[in-house]
C-alpha cells in the first residue's frame, strides 16, 4: 500500500510536468503501476510462504521471513516492469486511452453559438433573459438576510 502511493505520487507528479497533461494517459498509468504493484505483492507473500514451508518450521526469525518476501516482491516487480518496456503494454493502452478520449470528444455535438441560440433542454420554453438592471435587482434581493434588512450580507 506504502508502495503505491510513493509510486502514485510519482505518476501524478510527472503528469503535472508534462507539456500536455491528460487524465487517460494517467489513469491508465496508475492502473497498470497498481496491477504490477499487486502481482509483486503476491509474489512476495508466496515467497515467505516458500521460505517457511522449505525450513518445514514456523520458528524462522521474522527477519528471515519478511526478507524473502520483500526480495521475492522485488524480483517480480522489477521484473514487470521491465517486461512492460520491452513489450510496451503501458504506452499502447495510454496511445488507445488517448484515442477513445478523442473519439468520445468528437461524438459529442457542439452546441451552436449563433447569435439566437440559447444552450437548454429541449421542452423548456423560450425565457428571454432578464435585462442588465432587472438582473442587478434581482441578485440585490437574494442577498438580503433572513431578518429583511436590505443591503446586508451575512
Amino acid at each position: 500500500m506504502i508502495s503505491f502511493v510513493i509510486v502514485a505520487g510519482m505518476d501524478v507528479l510527472e503528469e503535472i510536468v508534462a507539456d500536455e497533461p491528460n487524465l487517460a494517459h494517467l489513469g491508465v498509468t496508475l492502473g497498470s503501476d497498481a496491477t504490477k504493484l499487486a502481482i509483486s505483492m503476491v509474489a512476495g507473500a508466496l515467497a515467505s510462504a516458500v521460505v517457511v514451508a522449505a525450513a518445514g518450521t514456523f520458528t524462522l526469525p521474522v527477519v528471515v521471513v519478511a526478507g524473502a518476501g520483500l526480495l521475492g516482491a522485488l524480483v517480480v516487480g522489477v521484473g514487470l516492469d521491465a517486461l512492460d518496456e520491452h513489450v510496451g503494454v503501458t504506452v499502447w493502452l495510454q496511445q488507445r486511452a488517448m484515442e477513445l478520449e478523442v473519439e468520445v470528444v468528437e461524438s459529442v455535438p457542439r452546441p451552436s453559438t449563433s447569435a439566437g441560440d440559447t444552450i437548454r433542454p429541449p421542452g423548456l420554453p423560450d425565457i428571454p433573459p432578464a435585462p442588465p438592471a432587472e438582473r442587478q435587482e434581482l441578485w440585490r434581493r437574494s442577498r438580503r438576510t433572513s431578518c429583511g434588512r436590505k443591503g446586508t450580507r451575512r
